[in-house]
Parts: structure tokens; C-alpha cells; sequence
């Protein structure tokens, strides 16, 4: 399975669920009619239910008419931005949120707003603000401003504006366009104003592409005030820690890998075959078939290690019976189960797995241990529990490959992915007993245009 590199998987909170909208006197006194029979309020709760019914088109044109006849109101405004924003018009989104935030901080032009007092006055922490500001020479103020909310008022629905889905839904639509910091400096601002899981998620994509553009400091310092902020945050434990340098831990938290691989499992192999040419699959496929030139007589018990979305099932299909996949998100098994390729499927963590059930005659691991940064546990496991023979007790898998010497063999990278010398893999199968067959230099797959280096190995027990 791979984390994180398929860059343009993002997370949005949506939809939110419409009501009719209620405009207050205090902010638009008066109530045009389009027509004898059409008010404001109708065009804005008929855009509202095709927005709901991801009519998108439809509800452009109706915010659109709402606008002709309010210009500066801000609940269409806002989503319409989110409307431009599922279009994909990722430019216009951009001009509809600034146009929010433009008539949320009218009346506020005589206030300093980058003091410490408006912020902390607005729930902006000046912490946030100065993490960005340095790096990124954003004004972080200008992006947390919450809106005034008028008091003994039932308008509660409107879905929102001063919570932390807006700065996210706005950073979506710069991340999209590739103003990395600008994203970054939304993601944070939403951050002090909500602490919100899809926020920060996307905010270590968001870092992972900034450190790509060769934004290093920026990064790595928006990383650590992150990781410090939020300790508890899975995201921020693992991509927050692989960004910023601190210490890794020695295997990705099996939470933090299936919360990830769940939220894109129904775009995993497009954005991978398609976008990033990927590799390790086949690549396995052709060393299973120099072990077995001649194919098989008697079909072998054959786990899939972390077999994602059933990648490796098709053509693992013929050495097998039974073939089992076991793999930490449920989603990805939903999608490979539909594949009818194997026999059983289960939702565990693999060393677990393969100790407490029956032992097996191959194992396939294709890009699983780039989450598994110290590789002893699960080799010594597959060694004590496999079964073993002439033609059997073979594991196959791919590592990143770390071309220089490091502590330990190994690297946690601004990816959340491990890389593995050469050194470590040769020692670590050795003080596992189990013999070398194959340590192959591949790519296995391209990331920004590069090529991914690897390590394809075989092992026997």
C-alpha cells in the first residue's frame, strides 16, 4: 500500500446539510422580490437543495441570481465558493471565499487586526499566526477572522462559517493550485479555530508538497509546531514527525494506516496505476514466475501481506488454494473483495496475523514494509511460522531503498513512508534465518516526475 503519495487525494468536510436561510434585518433590512412570486429567500433555498443534490450547475446559476440582487451576502457567497470548488473551478473558488472573507471583516477596517489582542478577540492563537507569517509572509489574520454572529437569533444553520470547514475548504482549493504555503496557512488557520481530523489530514499532505517544492524550513518548522500542538493527532505523530525530523517511531501506527487508506480506497488504483506508474505488482509477478518457470502442480496456502485493494490477486490467483488477504483498512478489502480473487479476507496487523494463524507456503508484500521501519518482528515471525521446503517459505516484498548509511538501516521520510539500505535488509534477513534468494534494484513506481527507487527481495525460510 502506498501513504500520502498520491498528492491530490484531499478531504473536504461535505455536504452540509441546507436549510432555508433567514436573513436578518440587522444585516439586509430589506427583501427584493425577483418577481410576484419568487423572493430571495426562494432562489437561495432552491440553490441550496441543488447544492444538496449535487446539482452543481443548477445551484451556480441560482447563487449566482441571489447575488445579482444581494451582492454582499455572505451565505451565498460562501456556497457558491464550495460550488466552484466541487466544479473543480478551483480559480473561481478562490475569488468566492476572498469574497466572503471580504464582507465578513467589513465594518473591522479601523482595528489592527494583526495585534495580539484582535486575534485572541477572533480565537486565533498568535502562535498560528507567526509559524506562517514568517515563513510563508502570510497574514494569517486576514484568513481566521470569525464572523460576528448575532446574538437570540434561531439563524444557527448556517452551516457554519466561523468553524474550520471553510479555512479547509478554501486551502482545498489552493492546494489544488499549487499555492502550497497559502493551503498550509488555511490549514492552520482552521486548525485554531476547530480541531478537526480532515484539516489534519489534509494539512500533512499540504506539508509533504511544500517540502517537495524544496520549502524545507517552512515545512519542517510548521511540522514541528504541529507535532507540539497536537501530540495526540495520528496525523500529526507520524507525517508531522517524518516532516519535521523528530523521532520516528519504528513502525507506522496501524490507526493512523488504515484511517488514511480507508479515505481513498475507491481512487487507490487509478491514482496509482494511472498517475504514478506503478510498479511493485508486476514487478513481484515476474519473480514469482522465475521461481515457478514451469507453473505449479499443487496449489500453495498463500497470504497477500497488506494486499490493499487485491493489486497482486489476480495473478497470485492460479499458485493458490486457499489465497488470503489481510490488510489494516476495511475499505481497501471491500474493493478487493469485490474482485472475487480470494478465498478469505482479514482486517489485521500482519506480524499479529501471521503468528496466530496457520503457517503458509509464500507470502507477497508488495510496498507494505515502506510502513515498517524496523522489519525484525515480521521476519521473524514469517521465519518460526511458515512452511518451509524445497519450493516453499518463500516471502516476497519491496522496500524503499536508502542509498545512504543511516542509524538503525533505516528512514522515516517527509513521505511517511520508510526507506531500507541494502546493509539492513542482508542483515536483518540473516538474524531472522531466513536465506536470500534475491535483492533486486527496481523503481518502483514515479512521484513529481522522479523515479521511486527500491529493493525487491526474496527471501526463504
Amino acid at each position: 500500500m502506498m501513504l500520502n503519495m498520491v498528492q491530490n487525494i484531499i478531504k473536504s468536510n461535505k455536504k452540509p446539510i441546507f436549510k432555508l436561510k433567514i436573513i436578518l434585518d440587522t444585516v439586509f433590512p430589506t427583501m427584493t422580490k425577483v418577481d410576484d412570486m419568487t423572493s430571495i429567500d426562494d432562489l437561495y433555498d432552491r440553490a441550496s437543495q441543488a447544492h444538496d443534490d449535487d446539482d452543481y450547475k443548477t445551484a451556480k446559476d441560482l447563487y449566482h441570481q441571489v447575488l445579482d440582487i444581494e451582492p454582499e451576502d455572505k451565505y451565498t457567497l460562501r456556497w457558491l465558493a464550495d460550488v466552484y470548488l466541487h466544479l473543480e473551478d478551483y480559480e473561481n473558488a478562490i475569488v468566492y471565499y476572498e469574497r466572503t472573507i471580504d464582507v465578513l471583516r467589513k465594518g473591522l477596517d479601523n482595528i489592527p487586526l494583526d495585534s495580539d489582542e484582535t486575534l485572541a478577540e477572533h480565537g486565533v492563537d498568535k502562535a498560528d499566526m507567526d509559524i506562517i507569517r514568517i515563513h510563508a509572509g502570510l497574514d494569517l489574520s486576514r484568513f481566521s477572522l470569525k464572523p460576528d454572529r448575532p446574538e437570540n437569533t434561531e439563524n444557527t444553520d448556517d452551516d457554519r462559517l466561523d468553524d474550520g470547514d471553510f479555512y479547509n475548504d478554501y486551502g482545498l482549493s489552493c492546494y489544488e493550485l499549487s499555492y502550497t504555503l497559502r493551503a498550509v496557512g488555511l490549514y492552520v488557520s482552521g486548525l485554531s479555530l476547530e480541531d478537526n481530523a480532515t484539516i489534519h489530514s489534509n494539512l500533512g499532505m499540504a506539508l509533504y508538497q511544500l517540502y517537495q517544492e524544496g520549502e524545507h524550513e517552512a515545512a519542517q518548522d510548521t511540522a514541528k509546531w504541529w507535532v507540539d500542538t497536537y501530540p495526540d493527532n495520528l496525523d500529526a505523530c507520524h507525517i508531522g514527525v517524518a516532516i519535521s525530523g523528530g523521532q520516528a517511531p519504528k513502525i507506522a501506527n496501524a490507526d493512523y494506516v488504515a484511517e488514511t487508506f480507508d479515505d481513498f480506497a475507491e481512487e487507490f488504483e487509478t491514482k496509482l496505476l494511472n498517475d504514478l506508474d506503478y510498479q511493485a505488482p508486476t514487478l513481484l509477478y515476474k519473480k514469482m514466475q522465475d521461481l515457478f518457470p514451469n507453473g505449479i502442480d499443487t496449489p500453495y496456502r498463500i497470504l497477500d501481506a497488506g494486499c490493499g485493494t487485491g493489486l497482486c490477486g489476480s495473478w497470485l490467483r492460479p499458485y493458490a488454494n486457499p489465497l488470503i488477504g489481510v490488510d489494516l483498512s476495511p475499505k481497501m478489502l471491500d474493493v478487493a473483495r469485490d474482485k472475487k480473487c480470494y478465498d478469505q479476507l482479514d482486517t489485521s496487523e500482519l506480524t499479529q496475523w501471521i503468528r496466530e494463524n496457520d503457517p503458509c507456503h509464500i507470502a507477497v508484500a508488495a510496498d507494505v514494509f515502506c510502513y515498517i521501519g524496523d522489519l525484525s518482528d515480521i521476519l521473524m515471525a514469517w521465519s518460526h511460522n511458515s512452511i518451509g521446503g524445497e519450493k516453499s517459505g518463500y516471502l516476497l516484498f519491496t522496500v524503499e531503498y536508502e542509498t545512504e548509511p543511516v542509524d538503525g538501516g533505516y528512514v522515516l521520510c517527509p513521505s511517511g513512508r520508510y526507506r531500507h539500505n541494502h546493509t539492513y535488509i542482508e542483515d536483518v534477513l540473516k538474524q531472522s534465518d531466513l536465506k536470500q534468494i534475491a535483492l533486486d534494484k527496481v523503481v518502483l513506481r514515479y512521484e513529481y516526475g522522479e523515479p521511486v527507487h527500491g529493493l525487491l527481495v526474496v527471501a526463504q525460510s
